[in-house]
C-alpha cells in the first residue's frame, strides 16, 4: 500500500508502525532531517472541574492562525484544526470567532483561500484532509497539578483508530499544541489502547523520531553488559555482570581494588532489568535509592549514548572509578524525592546527583543581585505622570535593564513603581510606563511575559541563582535558564529530563518543584531544543 495523502514521510511514520505494521510504502523525503510534526509546549492547565477545556492550548492555535493568515507565503497552505473534545472544539471556534470580530481583515484572508479553514475533533474529522493540521490535545493536568486518565474518545474501545484517523489527516506539516507531555500518560492506570496510542505519538512528536519498541530494545541490550564488561577488563578493571539472585540484578560491578568482597562501582543499564520495572518511578527512583541504602555507588550507561560515543562512556566509568577510588569509604546517597537539597556547587551536584563523572569545568553560575533605585523626590501615584519626570523614569528603566539585564516586565514596573511609591498598576499606568520603554532604545523577547535588554543581539553567557537575592521563577528569562541546561548537559552525557527538571530547581534556590516552576523549566528545555542547544531522546536530554 501507498500513502497518498501525506508530501512527507515524518506525516505517516507514527500510523505506519502502530497501526499498519509499517506495511504503507513509503519513501523518505529529501528533507529527511527537517521535522514536519512539531510539538508545541503549552504552560498551563485543564479545568477539568468546570468548562472541561484548556483554554491556554485555545489561545495557542489561534495565535498561530493569526500569524498564518496574515503571512503571505504562509496562507498560501491552508489549515485545519483537530482537537480531542467537543467542549474543546467549541472553545477554539469562540476565541477564533471573536478574533475575526476585532479583526475583519484576518476574517476575509482566511475566507479568501482555496480551501477554507475547518475546526472538528476526533469524532468528525474522519474524511478532511488539509496541507497543516493543527492538534490540541486539551487533556492535561488540572490546576492542581492532578493527571486523570481519562481522554474522552481514547478511553473507549476502538479510540486508537479515531487517534489513527486524526493524526493521519495532514499533507505538509503537523502541529501538537499540547501542555501534557508523553510521559504524564500513566499507562498503568488504563488499558486503552488509545490512550496508549496517545503517549506514543506525544513521544514522536516531542522527540522527533519513533521510539523504539521495548522488545526490539531488549534484543538489541542483550549482549551490551557483557560487551562492557570487557572493554572495562581491556581497560585493567576486575568486573563481574548479572549480580543478584533474584529477578532484578545490577548489570555489571566493578570490584573494589582493596577490599575484594566489596564493589566499589555498580553500572546500571537500560535493558532487560530496568525495562522490567512495573513503573518508572521503580526504575528512576526506587531501585537506584535501595541500592544506594545497601552501600552500592551506581553510574548508568544508557544504551543511546553507548552506540554514539563508546568510547567516551567507557571513559566515563574509569573516571568515575578513579574518583571513588580516592575517596575514604565514600557512598553516594540518594536524595528524597519530597524535597531538595540546599544549593552545592554545580560540579558536586552533577556528580551526585546525576550519576556522572566528576568535572573540572567552571560553572557560568553567578548570584542574582538587585540594583537599588533610588525613590524620586515626591514620589506618588500622581507625580508619576508629571512630564518633568519622564526622562527620570526612562533613565531608571536604563539603569535597570543595564544591570539586571535580562530582567522581566513584572520585575521592571516593581521596582520602578517603588521608586515613585506606588504598588498598584493599571491600564493607564501600564501604557504610560510601555511607552516611555519604547523610547529607550531597550530591546525586548516575549516569554509568558516581556524580558528587556540592554544589548541588541539578546544574548547571555552566563546563568543567575537566588543564593544572595532571591526572584521568583517567572522573573528569570528562559535565555538564562537555557545557558544552566547548556552547562548541565555539556558536562554530562545526557540527563533525563526529570532529573534535568529537579537539577535546574535546586540551582535556581527552589525547594521544590512545583506546577508553575515545572512548567517554565519545560518551556525553557523546549527552547534549548527549538535552538539546537539540546535534543531529546527517548525521555533524556542530550547536547544537541
Amino acid at each position: 500500500m501507498r500513502h497518498y495523502r501525506s508530501k512527507h514521510e515524518s506525516l505517516i511514520a507514527f500510523s505506519n508502525a502502530n497501526y499498519y505494521e509499517n506495511k504503507l510504502l513509503t519513501f523518505p523525503s529529501a528533507d529527511d532531517l527537517n521535522r514536519k510534526v512539531q510539538y508545541h509546549y503549552v504552560p498551563g492547565f485543564y479545568d477539568k472541574g468546570k468548562t472541561r477545556t484548556n483554554s491556554f492550548e485555545a489561545d495557542a492555535i489561534v495565535q498561530y492562525i493569526r500569524e498564518h493568515y496574515t503571512d503571505p507565503q504562509r496562507r498560501l497552505r491552508s489549515l485545519g484544526v483537530v482537537t480531542f473534545s467537543q467542549t474543546q472544539q467549541s472553545l477554539v471556534e469562540d476565541k477564533l470567532q471573536a478574533l475575526f470580530m476585532k479583526d475583519a481583515a484576518l476574517e476575509q484572508l482566511a475566507n479568501e483561500t482555496a480551501e477554507p479553514l475547518f475546526i472538528k475533533n476526533l469524532e468528525n474529522v474522519q474524511g478532511d484532509e488539509r496541507d497543516i493540521i493543527l492538534f490540541s490535545v486539551g487533556y492535561a493536568p488540572d490546576e492542581q497539578g492532578k493527571m486523570f486518565m481519562n481522554f474522552g474518545p481514547l478511553n473507549r474501545n476502538g479510540g486508537w483508530r479515531r487517534l489513527n484517523v486524526a493524526v493521519t489527516r495532514a499533507r505538509y506539516e503537523m502541529h501538537v499544541f499540547a501542555t501534557l507531555s508523553a510521559d504524564q500518560v500513566d499507562l498503568s492506570r488504563t488499558s486503552a489502547e488509545g490512550v496508549a496510542g496517545l503517549k506514543a505519538f506525544l513521544q514522536f512528536a516531542q522527540n522527533g523520531q519513533l521510539a523504539l519498541r521495548v522488545q526490539d530494545m531488549q534484543q538489541e541490550q542483550a549482549g551490551l553488559a557483557r560487551t562492557i564488561a570487557q572493554r572495562l577488563r581491556n581497560r585493567g578493571l576486575q568486573v563481574k555482570c548479572d549480580i543478584g539472585t533474584s529477578g532484578f540484578k545490577v548489570d555489571i560491578g566493578i570490584m573494589h581494588p582493596v577490599k575484594k568482597q566489596q564493589y566499589l562501582l555498580g553500572i546500571l543499564i537500560d535493558g532487560d532489568y530496568y525495562y522490567n520495572a512495573r513503573t518508572a518511578n521503580d526504575r528512576e527512583r526506587v531501585m537506584p535509592v535501595v541500592l544506594q541504602s545497601l552501600g552500592w555507588n551506581l553510574h548508568r550507561v544508557w544504551t543511546m549514548d553507548w552506540y554514539e560515543n563508546s568510547e567516551k562512556v567507557v571513559d566515563a566509568i574509569i573516571q568515575k572509578v578513579e574518583w571513588l577510588s580516592q575517596q575514604p569509604d565514600i557512598v553516594e546517597e540518594g536524595q528524597p524525592e519530597e524535597t531538595l537539597p540546599a544549593l552545592t556547587p554545580i560540579k558536586q551536584q552533577i556528580e551526585t546527583e546525576t550519576s556522572s563523572v566528576p568535572l573540572s569545568a567552571v560553572t557560568q553560575r553567578r548570584p542574582y543581585q538587585s540594583q537599588p533605585i533610588a525613590q524620586a523626590p515626591h514620589a506618588s501615584s500622581e507625580t508619576i505622570y508629571e512630564p518633568d519626570n519622564r526622562i527620570r523614569i526612562q533613565q531608571q528603566i536604563k539603569t535597570l535593564v543595564n544591570a539586571e539585564a535580562p530582567i522581566s516586565k513584572s520585575l521592571l514596573y516593581k521596582k520602578v513603581l517603588a521608586a515613585w511609591n506606588t504598588t498598584r498598576t493599571g491600564a493607564r499606568l501600564e501604557a504610560y510606563l510601555q511607552e516611555i520603554i519604547n523610547g529607550t532604545g531597550v530591546t525586548t523577547t516575549l516569554h509568558h511575559q516581556a524580558f528587556y535588554w540592554s544589548n541588541a543581539d539578546r544574548t547571555i553567557d552566563y546563568y543567575r541563582d537566588n543564593s544572595i537575592e532571591k526572584r521568583s521563577i517567572e522573573d528569570i528569562a528562559p535565555e538564562e535558564i537555557v545557558v544552566a541546561i547548556q552547562e548541565a548537559v555539556t558536562h554530562n552525557l545526557s540527563i533525563e529530563e526529570e532529573e534535568l527538571i529537579r537539577y535546574l530547581c535546586r540551582v535556581f534556590g527552589f525547594a521544590k518543584v512545583g506546577k508553575q516552576i515545572d512548567n517554565l523549566l519545560r518551556y525553557a528545555i523546549d527552547e534549548a531544543e527549538r535552538g539546537g542547544v539540546v535534543k531529546r531522546e527517548g525521555g533524556r536530554v542530550k547536547i544537541g
